[in-house]
């Protein structure tokens, strides 16, 4: 089952931290949420710059709607105040687990 490690903020040492991450976990693949638009693109030039620093196979899946039902499931949950950052992790776990359930290993 998917978990959120947490948020690494957009800085100069984003692919250090990563690189560091992907080294302590033993990761063996990055699978990469892409939205729409601008964001979309944003983070299309974020993996070329990955991707120059980090030899692992890379997949973009669709995240459009996983922060909307993320949103869903923690208010049903109870929950009523939700940060970004709270949404924005469980958002990825949510689309990594997708990911994981239509191609399990």
């Amino acid at each position: 089952m998917a978990e959120p490690l947490g948020i690494l903020e957009n800085s100069a040492r984003t692919i250090a931290e990563l690189k560091d991450l992907i080294a302590r976990e033993s990761i063996q693949q990055i699978i990469v949420g892409l939205s729409e638009n601008t964001m979309a693109e944003q983070t299309r030039q974020f993996v070329q710059q990955l991707q120059a620093e980090v030899a692992l196979p890379l997949e973009f899946v669709d995240e459009t709607l996983s922060s909307v039902v993320v949103t869903q499931k923690l208010r049903a949950g109870g929950k009523t105040h939700l940060r970004r950052g709270t949404i924005d992790q469980y958002a990825a776990a949510e689309f990594l687990q997708e990911y994981l359930d239509a191609y399990p290993k």
